[in-house]
Formats: C-alpha cells, sequence, structure tokens
C-alpha cells in the first residue's frame, strides 16, 4: 500500500522535497500551496497526485503524513493541524519562533502515537553521522574545542532571496533560523544542549535585505566543558565549510563539500583523510525520507525529534538577544524531558 503524502509549501526546499518523493515508488503524493500557477507547474514536471491551493479546506485524514515546508511562523499551527488528523508530520526547520504552542504539539503527538521530526538535514549525511560516532564514541578523547566554519554566495543558491521568507525575521529569515541553525543543532547533536551564547550578527553584504547574513558565536555546553565557536557569511564566492572537533587524544576534521573526514592524533601529524562521501543534496533528502519512514514502520523516534529541534530553536533566539544586548546569553529551559 503506498504511502499518501502531503507536501504544503512548494518553495525551494519544498520543490526539492516534492521532486525526492516523486521519484518514491510507494509514495502518491499531493502538494499545497497559495500559488495556483506554482502548482500547475510542479504537476508538470512531477508525479503528482492532488493540487491543493488552501490549507484550511483540506480533509488531512486523507493522508498519512505532511510535510511542511512553510515559513517558521506557520509551523506550529500546521503541525496541530495534522496530528489532529492523525498524520505524521516531517517539518523544515526552524521548528519554531517562538515556545508558543510547542509543549501542545509534543502532547499531541504522544496522545495520537504520531511520529513527528524536524528536517535538520546534518543528520540524514552519512559523512557527518560518521563525524558523530567518531566524537561519540571517544576516538579523539574528550572533545575540549569545536570550530565551526561556513561560507558560500547566497544570492547563487537562492536569487529569489529577497522575494522570500528569508528577507523577513518575523518568518524565520536571517542567517541565524535559516542556516547557523542547521549548525548549532548538529553541534549539540554531538556534545548536549547549549548552556550560554555569545553571539555577533550583521547584515554585510546582500543587496536588498536588512536581516543578517553574517554571523559569529561562542558557545558554551551544559554537558560538556568544550568551548565552540561558529562562523558563518552568506557572500563569498566559493561555497566551503570546515567542522572541527579537538580532543584530548586528537583532533577531526569535516570539510565540504567533498564531505571528506580527517582524523590526526600525533603532534604536528597531517590529517589522514577518509574516502569522500559527497553524495547530491537530492540523496542526502532521499536518505532523510528513508529515515523517517523507518521511524514510523518501527514506531522510533527520528533523528530529530520535536525535543532537540525545540532546544535547537532556544539556542537561536539566545542567539539573537546576545546580538541586542552585546553579551553572553543562558539558553534558558533548553532541555524538555521526553
Amino acid at each position: 500500500m503506498k504511502r499518501k503524502v502531503l507536501t504544503v509549501g512548494c518553495g525551494g526546499i519544498g520543490e526539492r522535497h516534492i521532486r525526492v518523493l516523486s521519484g518514491i515508488d510507494d509514495v502518491e503524493l499531493s502538494i499545497c500551496d497559495i500559488n495556483e500557477n506554482l502548482l500547475e507547474r510542479l504537476q508538470k514536471k512531477y508525479r503528482i497526485s492532488r493540487l491543493y491551493s488552501s490549507w484550511d479546506k483540506i480533509d488531512l485524514e486523507r493522508f498519512d503524513m505532511v510535510v511542511i515546508c512553510t515559513p517558521a511562523h506557520l509551523h506550529i499551527p500546521m503541525i496541530s493541524n495534522a496530528l489532529e488528523a492523525n498524520c505524521h508530520v516531517l517539518c523544515e526547520k526552524p521548528l519554531a519562533l517562538s515556545s508558543d504552542g510547542i509543549e501542545r504539539v509534543i502532547e499531541l503527538s504522544r496522545q495520537r502515537d504520531r511520529t513527528v521530526g524536524v528536517a535538520y538535514i546534518y543528520r540524514s549525511m552519512p559523512a557527518l553521522n560518521l563525524l558523530r560516532e567518531k566524537i561519540v564514541s571517544g576516538e579523539i578523547g574528550d572533545v575540549k574545542s569545536i570550530a565551526f566554519v561556513i561560507g558560500s554566495d547566497y544570492s547563487f543558491y537562492r536569487p529569489d532571496y529577497k522575494d522570500i521568507y528569508y528577507s523577513d525575521l518575523n518568518k524565520g529569515g536571517g542567517a541565524l533560523h535559516d542556516a547557523v541553525s542547521h549548525m548549532m543543532n548538529y553541534i549539540e547533536w554531538c556534545v548536549g544542549p547549549t548552556e550560554s551564547i555569545y553571539c555577533v550578527a550583521r547584515h554585510l553584504v546582500l543587496p536588498d535585505v536588512d536581516v543578517e547574513d553574517s554571523v559569529g558565536c561562542v558557545m558554551t555546553f551544559s554537558e560538556s566543558d568544550a568551548i565552540g565557536t561558529l562562523s558563518l557569511n552568506q557572500f563569498q564566492r566559493t561555497y566551503g565549510m570546515i567542522f572541527e572537533f579537538a580532543g584530548t587524544e586528537g583532533v577531526i576534521r569535516f570539510e565540504g563539500p567533498s564531505h571528506s573526514i580527517g582524523i590526526c592524533k600525533e603532534p604536528n601529524r597531517e590529517f589522514t583523510w577518509s574516502e569522500k562521501m559527497n553524495l547530491s543534496r537530492d540523496d542526502h533528502h532521499k536518505l532523510q525520507f528513508e529515515n523517517f519512514f523507518r521511524s514510523i514502520d518501527n514506531h522510533e523516534p527520528f533523528v530529530c525529534t520535536l525535543e532537540e529541534a525545540e532546544m535547537t530553536m532556544r539556542t537561536i533566539l539566545a542567539a539573537h538577544e546576545s546580538v541586542k544586548q552585546h553579551r553572553p546569553i543562558p539558553v534558558l529551559d533548553n532541555v524538555r524531558t521526553p
């Protein structure tokens, strides 16, 4: 029997989900967006069953699963609607822009026994899974220093950035909500909750918007004495990413876009590099759906739960507050008991 899946929000990331889902044989896919011209264009490109232009008029009970790709301020109400109709839910990041309604959807997901996950894609990338396994297993000893650096030309990857949610902080726009949250979520997956954060975030380059395109952070953690640093810009001409964890027994580094992992355990030696594991972006999203379907079928938590995504949201909100107050901010109530 095919899984009946509804994707709501058909913009950039929404179309990627649609493209991947339409290529999975046991999925019957429907889509929803307020832009009817976009719906018709997508139906011509992909294997799509039904089109909807109004979320409020959909009988959600006909679906097994809803994929939410709308702006972040709409996520919690839509998750709630889907759960009330007994649907499983995969929601794009960030989970939300405030804690309002999160406790209710967590409780509702338990009452309805539905799987709800948040699409932090790093957790479905094979290279980053391997990196975490090596860190958690103690291969480099106790982690004491974390340094993440990412840069890319956002206007190249999303030329319409000024016309979409990205331009509006109240819809989840800006580098912190849209990009840095990926990095923070991954760091927290590896070493545990953030305890405090100091953040500088500025708009430096991207034209026609005033949200931040450049971010620098220093983080401490409640379950580790490591110091974390994070730097991101969205204007540099070449795409690059380096994630480095230094421990008491060695240092491990992930580099993108090659998705290579290097380890060094001796002083003043070169890294020993693994084979590249650079899949396409669509392949990573296909793995994410496979993980989500497996969670549904096995009644297991998804690789990023509501509680974990809420923790990252609280870190991002603390980062925004740090920008305003020019000081470190504690990340309060950042752990919710499952």
